[in-house]
């Protein structure tokens, strides 16, 4: 059980995430999958990791720039 608002916001947000990254997998493993949708459902995963971890989105943009 959570104590607060905002833990259990965090904890849909992780369940929306591991919905995402099984849709991922999903469009992977399909043979009619285009790489396009496939590179826009992976930013979508990263950008959904990088709200729930802020200190994780600033090292990435780090190792891009």
């Amino acid at each position: 059980m959570c104590s607060t608002r905002g833990d259990r916001a965090g904890t849909a947000e992780v369940g929306e995430l591991g919905h995402a990254i099984d849709e991922l997998a999903r469009l992977v493993k399909a043979e009619d999958a285009g790489e396009e949708e496939v590179a826009a459902h992976l930013a979508r995963v990263w950008a959904m990791v990088t709200d729930l971890d802020p200190e994780l989105a600033r090292r990435v943009a780090r190792y891009t720039s």
